[in-house]
């Protein structure tokens, strides 16, 4: 995903927040990378990067807004994929779990707004 131009995006880290769309006005679910993939490469470009927990579709070249709830951890760089596919399994059962909250709840009031 790319930035809005001017707008602001929050530090390297995990997140956990709602992906809109406002074309269609769907919500969905999002654990959200913002980072380098320390795992993968060693350069300094930050990338965005959201899992939508409830859907496969294709959201390439849709404008989309998030809406984060709360920061789940730092990123770092894991000595193998599989380490990294099992933090990636805890960061969703963690995302969830903060969607689910009194928090994510009152995020979702706003986003829908």
């Amino acid at each position: 995903m790319a930035p809005d131009p001017g707008s602001d995006v929050p530090p390297p880290a995990i997140y956990s927040g709602w992906l809109t769309r406002p074309a269609t006005g769907a919500v969905h679910r999002a654990t959200i990378s913002i980072g380098t993939n320390p795992t993968f490469e060693d350069g300094p470009q930050v990338h965005t990067e959201v899992y939508c927990h409830d859907t496969s579709d294709d959201l390439y070249g849709e404008h989309v807004a998030l809406w984060f709830v709360a920061r789940i951890r730092d990123t770092v760089r894991f000595a193998s994929v599989d380490e990294l596919l099992l933090a990636v399994e805890a960061d969703v059962r963690r995302s969830e779990a903060l969607l689910d909250s009194a928090r994510g709840r009152r995020v979702l009031a706003a986003a829908a707004r």
